[in-house]
């Protein structure tokens, strides 16, 4: 974009006002020139951290210690806060003495099978010999099951016992809170004594953000989304640092779109979608490449002879000399009761290694929607120039009738204008019918017409005596 400005500050230095005392017009001119055009889209956004994480209590109890702080710089795995262990301490002696009865009741029972089991054994060979009943046996081998369910229990309780422990001794730990990532404390919701409970909801007690990495939720208006892909470049600025800029990349965009309901009335006048505003409250100013993504598609005539209804994308009462109409206005007119503006979600990271970049800050991001390389480009100021009628008395001509085109209208291509631009050859005015495609800010992209890079073309032009 600078370059552009430079290419366009250089040509009108060099062109400046031809024409002396004894010329009858003083002209500017500029140069047809071959290059990238641009098409940008200013929006804006909150920054907030791409990781940010609410750090609760997983038990209840009364914070004993704090050991950080708003802006403390904490690592995975350090200790901010800890609650009074004394309950869960408690808790954990108790399940161990459990654990242990249980293991000294399985140890017991243990002995009784193998008791049991020896006396099966006897009255088993006893019985062989006929020394001991069938009945006897048969109570032996019954005693010996029983022992060994009441095993199979102590071993069951010893596991439940196992568990209840494990579980104490896990509250137990969770009384110390740890940050789960590197990164910043941005705000901290208790102090010492402050009871938490965590039986309804996990409290919480800090929110930490990763702030190497920033995020911009900005909205694109449906005009400009189809330019705008992930991996592309943007251009981010914060209010609160100054004039600084950084780096983004759009990681997504997302396909639900977010429609804005203005109200119009019935009877027309209807309320339009909001004028974009810049950093002192002024509405900005939006170039022919520069579209705000609450802001609907225009239309409006591209200079002096131009009838075509500008598409969707490149749109600019600058370049084109016209008034742009609002859909919003356009629906009123027809009698809606309501316009929406339709807008996708654009999620921007932001490199912040340096930790310039503050959450919460507003951001303004530039994007660039649509692009053209190497392209033949018209300056947008001799698309926008029309010679008035004092300047064509001061050459003794009569102002031609231009035609709506004087190309045929099924070779207009999809997303083109019509217009024209005027030459200067044997003191007079010659117009010459272009078809225009996307514009940025300076420059308008040549689709179809007789010139090339290089021809000189009016900006503006003026009698030399009044």
């Amino acid at each position: 974009m600078l370059a552009s400005v430079g290419v366009l500050a250089a040509l009108a230095a060099l062109a400046g006002l031809r024409g002396s005392a004894g010329e009858p017009i003083r002209a500017q001119t500029a140069e047809v020139t071959q290059g990238t055009i641009a098409r940008r889209t200013l929006v804006t956004g909150t920054l907030q951290a791409a990781r940010t994480v609410a750090l609760g209590s997983e038990v209840s109890g009364t914070i004993h210690s704090i050991e950080a702080d708003f802006n403390d710089r904490v690592r995975k795995g350090q200790v901010v806060a800890r609650l009074d262990p004394s309950v869960y301490q408690a808790q954990m002696t108790e399940a161990e003495a459990r654990l242990a009865q249980a293991r000294a009741e399985h140890a017991r029972l243990q002995a009784v099978v193998d008791d049991a089991r020896r006396k099966v054994a006897r009255a088993e060979t006893l019985a062989a010999e006929d020394v001991v009943s069938t009945a006897e046996l048969d109570l032996a081998r019954l005693a010996a099951s029983d022992a060994e369910a009441a095993l199979k229990a102590g071993a069951a309780d010893i596991t439940a016992t196992q568990a209840m422990f494990d579980r104490a001794r896990l509250s137990l730990d969770r009384t110390i809170i740890r940050s789960p990532i590197d990164g910043i404390v941005v705000s901290r919701h208790v102090n010492v004594g402050q009871s938490v409970a965590a039986s309804v909801q996990t409290p919480l007690l800090f929110t930490v953000a990763d702030l190497r990495y920033m995020q911009v939720l900005a909205e694109i208006s449906e005009a400009d989304v189809g330019g705008v892909r992930s991996g592309s470049k943007a251009t981010v600025q914060v209010e609160s640092i100054g004039d600084q800029q950084f780096e983004g990349t759009v990681a997504a965009v997302r396909l639900q779109p977010l429609l804005e309901q203005a109200a119009a009335s019935s009877t027309g006048g209807g309320v339009g979608p909001p004028v974009p505003t810049g950093t002192s409250g002024t509405p900005a100013a939006a170039g022919p490449g520069t579209s705000s993504a609450r802001q609907p598609s225009a239309t409006s005539p591209t200079g002096a002879g131009a009838t075509q209804t500008s598409p969707p994308g490149p749109s600019s009462a600058a370049a084109s000399g016209g008034t742009s109409a609002s859909s919003s206005s356009q629906a009123s007119e027809a009698g809606a009761s309501t316009a929406g503006v339709v807008t996708y979600t654009a999620v921007i990271d932001v490199n912040n290694a340096t930790g310039a970049v503050p959450p919460g800050g507003t951001a303004i991001i530039t994007l660039t929607t649509h692009q053209r390389p190497d392209a033949i480009r018209i300056p947008n100021a001799a698309l926008a120039f029309r010679p008035s009628a004092e300047a064509f008395k001061a050459l003794n001509q009569e102002p031609p009738v231009l035609e709506p085109s004087q190309l045929p209208h099924e070779e207009l291509r999809p997303g083109t204008r019509r217009a024209y631009v005027w030459k200067v050859e044997n003191r007079r005015f010659v117009p010459i019918a272009v078809e225009a495609g996307l514009a940025d800010d300076f420059w308008t992209e040549l689709v179809e017409g007789p010139l090339r890079p290089g021809d000189v073309l009016l900006t503006a032009a003026e009698p030399t005596r009044k």
